[in-house]
Parts: C-alpha cells; structure tokens; sequence
C-alpha cells in the first residue's frame, strides 16, 4: 500500500526530501532540519495528477474520497518520523556515554586523585547552585 519513494529526490539537492513515502496518487515528502534540541521534521501531503496535456502535476487539494487514505499516509508518517528521532536519541545517548567513559578515563590516570576523589568532585560541582539563584530559607516549624 505505502512505499517508500526515493528514486524521485535528488541525492545532492539540498532541497531535497529526507524521506518521501507514497499511497497511490497521494505523496507524503518530510524535509529534515536541525533544531536547538534535535532534529525537526516538517511534512507536505500532495496528490499527484496529469493536466489536460499529460504533464505530472502536484495539489494539495484534496477530494473527500482521499481522506481516509490521508489519514493513513501521515500515520505512517508520523511513524517514521518517531523512528527517525528514537535513532537519533540513541546515537546522541552512545556518543555522550564515550565521552563520558573517555573523561573517567584519562581522569583516573591523574596521578594525584583517586577515583573516589574525582566522583565526589564531580557530584560537588554537580550539586552547586547557579550563580545567581538563591537559595531557599528553611521554613520554621514552630509558625505552625
């Protein structure tokens, strides 16, 4: 029913589609951006038709009969989107656990610490209030 069409986008063309997925004459195409906090995804539905001369046109009007294949296309979509992100959060996990593993590591070979040392130096600096935020007063229990 859905495919996934990637011989119609350009490999080098910036403004090419990250993914194109397509259900008969409907056309799902999902353009990639980095964002501040990861990537961003933004999707155009459009329908494919041939004008009176036989030349390939896009709309996005759609007729009632188109709806309920709509609403399948961006499902799957949305499906994969939601893959793409899962992919992305779990390579920026692993990348993030090797640098942190590789800091332990040359950190452990200082000669003046040992590793408990440097545990409790970082849960300190961890633990420290910004500059700036204020620091709550303790409440008196005896107000009650």
């Amino acid at each position: 029913m859905m495919k996934e069409d990637k011989a119609n986008t350009p490999q080098n063309s910036e403004s090419a589609p990250n993914f194109v997925l397509r259900d008969g004459a409907l056309r799902s195409a999902t353009w990639r951006s980095e964002g501040e906090y990861g990537p961003l995804f933004n999707t155009r539905i459009t329908k494919l038709y041939r004008d009176e001369d036989g030349n390939p046109r896009e709309t996005a009007t759609l007729n009632s009969k188109d709806l309920l294949q709509v609403s399948e296309l961006a499902r799957e979509t949305h499906r994969e989107v939601l893959m793409r992100r899962r992919a992305h959060s779990q390579e920026k996990q692993k990348s993030e656990t090797r640098d942190e593993q590789r800091d332990f590591a040359e950190d452990w070979h200082d000669e003046e610490s040992s590793r408990q040392d440097i545990a409790r130096e970082r849960f300190k600096e961890e633990r420290k209030p910004s500059r700036g935020a204020r620091r709550a007063k303790p409440r008196d229990r005896a107000a009650r």
